[in-house]
């Protein structure tokens, strides 16, 4: 009898040096497309420092990187007429005192239609601040840069935070008055009401007539079920 040989196929055979080139360059290109997608996160969506932020100039990113004040020819928009311009096919809206048409923006904008259709012919400068676009969204509304408010109704963002951060300490306030005017009252009538003997015999009654009520519902039961079973 012959002893049969399993032969187990591994594959055709690699050259080492082959092999190593080309596992360097697989790494090589991961590397690469990690440190891209890295980069992409880094700049894109990043919120601007404190530093930035005080440095960055807005008015910079306008129509041509310049303001119409700068081009010797400066328009104004008022709210009133902004107000005007709120609809899909015509969406005006203001940032920073500036106003832009972002109607070509609503069908592209990243954080969705409804987001910045909820601003269209008001002032967005609030929510497009807390949300932090990166500068990338001023480039992008360059080429929409309308004009600027008027002197009259300029509004500065400071003032416009300190006045809610005011109304919501307004609230705050009032609520902790309540409570605290409140709960000594309810906590003496709780007093009280414990310490009223009455008050105690009621709960000893109602606790008394519970326990005796189920004993004779438990003694009842006992008794039809032995007469059940109770031989006639």
């Amino acid at each position: 009898m012959s002893n049969s040989k399993k032969e187990s196929y591994l594959g055709p055979e690699i050259d080492d040096d082959h092999g190593k080139s080309q596992l360097k360059n697989t790494s090589l290109c991961l590397k690469r497309l990690v440190g891209t997608f890295l980069e992409y996160i880094q700049n894109t969506g990043r919120s601007r420092t404190a530093n930035e932020d005080k440095n960055y100039n807005k008015n910079f990113h306008t129509r041509r990187g310049k303001t119409i004040v700068e081009n010797g020819a400066t328009t104004f928009v008022c709210r009133k007429e902004v107000y005007q311009h709120k609809t899909k096919d015509d969406a005006w809206m203001i940032l920073h005192n500036k106003v832009y048409n972002v109607t070509d923006i609503i069908n592209i904008h990243p954080g969705g239609v409804a987001c910045l259709f909820s601003c269209v012919g008001l002032d967005g400068t609030i929510n497009f601040d807390d949300v932090g676009h990166s500068n990338d969204a001023w480039e992008m509304l360059r080429p929409y840069y309308i004009g600027d408010l008027p002197g009259s109704e300029l509004t500065g963002l400071d003032n416009q935070k300190s006045q809610l951060m005011q109304a919501t300490k307004k609230i705050e306030h009032t609520a902790a008055n309540r409570i605290t005017n409140d709960t000594p009252k309810e906590t003496h009538f709780i007093n009280k009401l414990r310490n009223n003997p009455a008050f105690r015999i009621l709960i000893l009654i109602f606790t008394n007539t519970a326990t005796i009520l189920g004993l004779l519902a438990l003694t009842l039961f006992t008794y039809l079920q032995s007469q059940k079973w109770s031989p006639n």
